[in-house]
């Protein structure tokens, strides 16, 4: 820290460093809630693709079962999303 016996000097460091590591810790919370974006449209697309694979499919068991696993798997990752907004 660079001090030149002034508290005005020092607070302006002070404040800057604060806002550097803030700008820091925003970027890596954009790219965090980036992250979790694209997961949550690929969990969408797939179980969109499932559903309509099981309507034309007739709902074979193997479908069915992934078709679930892809809610579960939407519901945990839009619990988590939420988690980390608030």
């Amino acid at each position: 820290m660079i001090t030149n016996g002034t508290t005005g000097e020092t607070v302006a460091c002070k404040v800057v460093r604060c806002d550097t590591f803030w700008k820091r810790g925003r970027g890596l919370m954009f790219r965090r809630r980036r992250a979790i974006g694209v997961l949550l449209a690929a969990l969408l697309v797939g179980q969109i693709g499932l559903g309509i694979s099981n309507v034309l499919f007739s709902l074979p068991l193997g479908l069915a079962v992934a078709h679930n696993l892809g809610a579960a798997l939407l519901l945990a990752t839009l619990a988590a999303a939420n988690f980390r907004r608030y």
